[in-house]
């Protein structure tokens, strides 16, 4: 960590400008240059194409100046061709030869019009012509009239006259045009013998730039790349041994200065690390007090994996069970049970999970010494750490004392329910026989008594036989015998044993006609649509019906028993099935019954692995409905 900090020491002094203000002068820097060196190299390529195009006009001037020196020649040899064989055909040549020096004398004008130097020589070269050609017009139009010998003679003579001083036409075409042009001609030539020496000029120069550039390229990256290495890289450095520090929870170096983008982000990581210290020790305190609480809460806890194999206990559970902690961990659960609840291992596993999972049960659990030991057990799902894979977190609670009172509670249920079920049915009877005049004529209020107390007790032992039933159910001693019924007969047998109730109700009962075939007890389905039906039947008008569905799907058989009475309020829908709950608080006195028939009906329900409800619209009716697993369908 030492060259770090040597590293800081050793970079430029402390930046004051952002990374961006400093990285845009750096590139503001490097493109005036770039912009200059452009600016250079485009002024030599300019001088280069200033250079190509006079060379093209001394070329041109050269062309142009050598055509009028041939045309002034062939101007004066068509005229004395003319004289000396009269043929007309040399008269074209010199109206041609005529136009065409005219021509290129402008030509020639235009093209040196801002040359001073051969300015005087044009202006020559154009007095001349002007006084020579009309001589020679003149000369080819008397010829015209004469035979060869006088036209000969007058050929000679005007060539030899005296036009401008003491200068004859001959003169003035051998002293002064044909010299005029002959400089012309040689002033374009002379330019064209520069060009190589021009054009090495020029590319020495552009080498010359060329290098410059690079050297000073270079030079410019070398400076780049040492402000980067002492201003930029050695701090960023600094921040990449920051990161690691902060990872290893290690002190951080000392905080960078400055104002730039990276000082900031240090000072970003020294207030991180100052939070996440703060953090952990709280982290660490509630890890403390976490474990603190797992291992004396007076509930045993395990952590288990998705195949039931123990991965962590509290010394609650240790104790719960006798075990130590190293004979649990990566054993499976089932070793907490009695090994005849589990010959199905794995299936066994999954059954526990689907009943626990959410839920509070209660299973016989075996002690390490080999009693059993009763739990209430169950499971949640949850998740350790973030993307991790589910695990199950199961929680038991030793119910021995409880399981002792319910016990003693079950004796005295059935002892009361024994005890007194005998006697009042006699006292049923009797009353009954009193009532019914068996023992001689009796007044009709005595009559109205006995029937009443007769109803009373009717209840009370309905009540009794509702509670027991109910204890054999939660103590899960009660008979569920599974076998193959036809759901035509159960319907059957549940409709007659409540035919007399809704005769007596002026109710009618429908049934469906079904070939389905079930696995179930049938005996306890006929006891939850019985209750059901009776109930249906109570709470319908008279003349009203009460109907009996049966829907079939791929995952389960539906069977809804349907009224048209008064319905049930929203707010009791969810108490519907806990016990001694009544819709309203003279239903028990008015249409009778305990408040325990749906709370039988439920753990009847549960116990085929099924599930009940009610779906009702208060002054509407209500439908009660029983869903059965596919399991119990026999499949024709």
């Amino acid at each position: 960590m030492e060259s770090v900090t040597s590293l800081k020491s050793a970079s430029f002094s402390t930046p004051s400008l952002s990374l961006a203000w400093q990285g845009t002068i750096l590139i503001a820097v490097m493109l005036a240059f770039e912009l200059l060196f452009v600016g250079v190299l485009g002024l030599l390529v300019q001088q280069a194409e200033d250079e190509a195009t006079r060379q093209m006009r001394a070329q041109d001037i050269d062309t142009k100046s050598s055509q009028l020196l041939l045309t002034i020649y062939d101007t004066g040899n068509s005229v004395g061709e003319f004289t000396r064989t009269l043929q007309f055909g040399a008269t074209k040549r010199f109206e041609s030869s005529k136009v065409e020096v005219t021509s290129l004398l402008d030509a020639l004008k235009e093209d040196l019009k801002d040359d001073e130097h051969m300015q005087p020589v044009l202006n020559r070269l154009e007095q001349n012509i002007k006084i020579c050609q009309p001589v020679m017009t003149r000369i080819k139009e008397e010829t015209a009239h004469l035979d060869r010998e006088e036209a000969a003679n007058l050929w000679r003579q005007g060539m030899t006259q005296v036009v401008a001083g003491k200068k004859t036409v001959r003169d003035l075409v051998d002293t002064e045009l044909i010299p005029d042009t002959t400089h012309l001609m040689s002033e374009a030539r002379k330019i064209e013998q520069e060009k190589p020496d021009v054009e090495r000029r020029h590319r020495d120069l552009v080498k010359t730039a060329l290098l410059i550039g690079l050297v000073i390229n270079i030079l410019f990256g070398i400076a780049v790349v040492l402000f980067f290495t002492g201003r930029i890289v050695s701090r960023l450095n600094v921040l990449v041994d920051n990161t690691k520090r902060l990872k290893e929870g290690m002190a951080l170096n000392h905080q960078l200065e400055g104002r730039d983008e990276i000082a900031q982000v240090d000072a970003v990581f020294h207030e991180t690390a100052a939070v996440l210290q703060k953090e952990e020790k709280i982290l660490k305190a509630s890890e403390a007090r976490v474990r603190a609480i797992i291992e004396n809460v007076p509930v045993g806890v395990m952590l288990l994996s998705p195949i039931g194999t123990i991965e962590f206990t509290n010394p609650t559970l240790q104790k719960t069970f006798g075990f130590e902690s190293h004979e649990l961990l990566g054993k499976s659960v089932t070793k907490l049970l009695p090994s005849e609840k589990i010959a199905g291992g794995t299936q066994f596993v999954s059954e526990l999970s689907k009943k626990a999972l959410g839920h509070i049960i209660e299973i016989q659990a075996q002690h390490r010494d080999g009693h059993e030991v009763p739990i209430d057990f169950t499971m949640a799902e949850v998740t350790l750490s973030a993307g991790g894979d589910a695990q199950i977190m199961a929680m038991t609670l030793d119910a021995t004392e409880r399981y002792e009172i319910k016990k003693l509670r079950q004796s005295f249920v059935q002892m009361v329910s024994e005890e007194l079920r005998t006697p009042l049915t006699k006292v049923s009877d009797f009353l009954g026989k009193f009532g019914s005049g068996k023992f001689g004529e009796m007044p009709e209020k005595a009559v109205d008594q006995c029937q009443k107390s007769e109803q009373n007790i009717e209840r009370l032992i309905t009540l009794l036989n509702d509670l027991f039933d109910l204890e054999k159910l939660e103590s899960g001693k009660i008979d569920i015998t599974k076998a193959p019924a036809s759901l035509q007969a159960i319907l059957d047998k549940s409709l007659n044993a409540v035919s007399m109730f809704a005769q007596k109700h002026n109710v009618t009962v429908e049934i469906p006609q079904t070939e389905l075939q079930l696995y179930v007890d049938s005996n306890r389905i006929v006891q939850v649509l019985v209750n059901l039906l009776s109930n249906a039947i109570k709470f319908s008008p008279a003349q009203s019906k009460v109907t009996i569905a049966v829907k079939q799907s791929d995952s389960q058989l539906e069977l809804m028993v349907i009224d048209k009475g008064r319905g049930i309020p929203a707010s009791h829908i969810g108490s519907m099935f806990q016990k001694f709950q009544q819709v309203e608080a003279g239903d028990a006195k008015k249409k009778g019954g305990t408040g325990l028939g749906l709370v039988i009906c439920r753990a009847i329900v549960e116990e085929h692995g099924g599930t009940i409800g009610v779906d009702s619209e208060e002054g509407k009716g209500s439908t009660f409905w029983i869903r059965l697993p596919q399991e119990a369908i026999i499949r024709s």
